[in-house]
C-alpha cells in the first residue's frame, strides 16, 4: 500500500472504532434510562377514571 491508500486505511478503521464506542455508548445509556424508567413504573400508571 502506497502512503495515501494506508492513511485511507487506518482513517476508515478509527471511524469504525469510534462508531462501535458510540454503540456501545447509546446502549448503556438505554440501558441506564430503561432501569429508571422501571423505577418510576409505579407513578406511571394513570388513575383509575370514574367509569372504573
Amino acid at each position: 500500500m502506497n502512503g495515501f491508500w494506508l492513511i485511507s486505511y487506518f482513517i476508515l478503521w478509527l471511524i469504525v472504532i469510534g462508531g462501535a464506542l458510540g454503540f456501545f455508548a447509546m446502549a448503556r445509556e438505554m440501558e441506564t434510562l430503561h432501569k429508571k424508567l422501571a423505577s418510576l413504573e409505579k407513578f406511571l400508571h394513570h388513575a383509575p377514571t370514574e367509569k372504573e
